[in-house]
Parts: structure tokens; sequence; C-alpha cells
């Protein structure tokens, strides 16, 4: 998978719900294609839950961006929802800071379904 499309899917699995039930219907089954790309791929949409980075060199939409998606997915619990997957997953987690990396803080949109519904 390319980084851009990484990147694009980390944050639909992260902050859109029915992007994620969809994936979570994938992972129970016995056999998930790559477990590796899985376990990098949930730890980049856990990463994406924590705090933005003070010294953040994204643009000031992206930093308002994923502001407004972290508050939106905290009010459904998407955070908690994630965390549950990647314990019953038991993959290992390199999840080991308290903030975003500056790298993720993107302004990507997420599908127009995601954004009528709110």
């Amino acid at each position: 998978m390319r980084s851009h499309d990484k990147m694009q899917t980390a944050y639909e699995l992260a902050f859109y719900p029915r992007r994620l039930k969809r994936a979570w219907n994938e992972i129970k089954r016995p056999h998930v294609a790559d477990l590796v790309e899985l376990g990098e791929l949930l730890d980049m949409v856990l990463r994406l839950h924590q705090a933005q980075p003070k010294d953040c060199v994204g643009s000031p939409t992206a930093i308002k961006r994923l502001a407004r998606h972290q508050l939106r997915s905290r009010i459904i619990g998407m955070e908690r929802l994630l965390h549950n997957i990647h314990a019953t997953t038991e993959l290992p987690s390199t999840v080991n800071k308290t903030v975003v990396s500056a790298w993720m803080v993107r302004d990507i949109c997420l599908p127009p379904q995601f954004r009528q519904a709110q």
C-alpha cells in the first residue's frame, strides 16, 4: 500500500465509524491477509487519537481538521473501541508517545457520508 493510501486509510479507520466496522468484520475472520501491515495500520490509527504536537509543521487547516476529527470521534467512543480492537488482535504495539507524530498531521478529508452525518 502506498504511503498516501495508508495515511488515508488510517484517518478513515480512526475517525469514520462505518469504515472501522467494515475493517473489524474483516479482522474477525480467521485469516487476515497481512498481519504486519494490519499492526502498523492499527498503530497509526491509535497515534491519530493522541494529543496534537506543540511544534507541528502541518498547515493550520490540517491541525484544525485533525482536532475536529478527534473531538467528534471521542464523543462516540471511537478511541476506546480502537484500543479494544488492538487488544483483541494481540499484535505488538509501537505506540509509546503521548502526541501525534508531526508527519501524521495532514489535511485529509473523510468520505462525504461522514461529513454529512456531522
